[in-house]
């Protein structure tokens, strides 16, 4: 809901930038310049929207899961004097290999879950830049 009333507005602001007549060559550079920010504002925006959808495909998490179980295969084929100092070394890998993936999938969608970007200076600008005027 939110985000088709963000549309409505940039899509109104858009066209009285667009319309706006300019008279003297300074109103002109300002106009010029209004409009570049724009531009950037709406791609900007079109960029955090588009990080919310995005993720990790498929085909990769395959390649960290499958070289993930083929890392702590590999370390049963080293010859170690003593079983214990294995079974460690072992565990300590396999405790290495789960946090890397823990993290990827943590940091799979950066705006949910605990480890997540916060709101705080989306907040910011909205209670101190986005104050109407009088």
């Amino acid at each position: 809901m939110a985000n088709d009333q963000e549309r409505v507005l940039l899509t109104q602001f858009q066209d009285k930038l667009l319309h706006t007549e300019v008279s003297s060559l300074s109103q002109q550079v300002l106009h010029g310049q209004a409009i570049e920010t724009f531009n950037k504002l709406v791609e900007l925006r079109r960029q955090r929207i588009e990080s919310i959808s995005v993720s990790v495909p498929g085909v990769l998490w395959a390649a960290v899961l499958i070289g993930a179980l083929i890392t702590i295969a590999f370390s049963y084929g080293f010859i170690v004097v003593s079983l214990r100092l294995h079974a460690v070394l072992t565990g300590l890998l396999a405790l290495m290999v789960g946090v890397m993936v823990f993290v990827i999938a943590a940091l799979d969608h950066p705006y949910l879950g605990e480890v997540s970007v916060s709101a705080d200076a989306y907040q910011v600008v909205l209670d101190k830049v986005m104050v109407p005027t009088p």
